[in-house]
């Protein structure tokens, strides 16, 4: 399955299947500066196609957050969204 990331205002999101059901995953432009120990002038400057080849570089550490989100999580929908300090 071809995966694919786009943005969304602030966020970057790609679908994929977590815990048996196709999800979109939302990752915070905070999640992404976070991981990266961004400053903010250095997250500032990250373009929206950065963050996309971001997710896509890190796409199984994306998943795996969202996975451990939905298994701790009650009634997680179709939307994961992924902060600061989940990756």
């Amino acid at each position: 399955m071809r995966q694919d990331a786009w943005t969304n205002g602030p966020n970057t999101e790609v679908a994929a299947w977590v815990a048996g059901e196709r999800r979109t995953i939302a990752i915070t432009r905070e999640a992404i500066e976070a991981y990266l120990g961004l400053t903010p002038d250095g997250a500032a400057d990250m373009t929206a196609g950065e963050r996309r080849l971001f997710v896509m570089d890190h796409v199984g550490h994306v998943i795996a957050a969202a996975s451990r989100m939905a298994a701790t999580a009650d009634g997680v929908g179709d939307r994961i969204t992924i902060a600061a300090g989940h990756l």
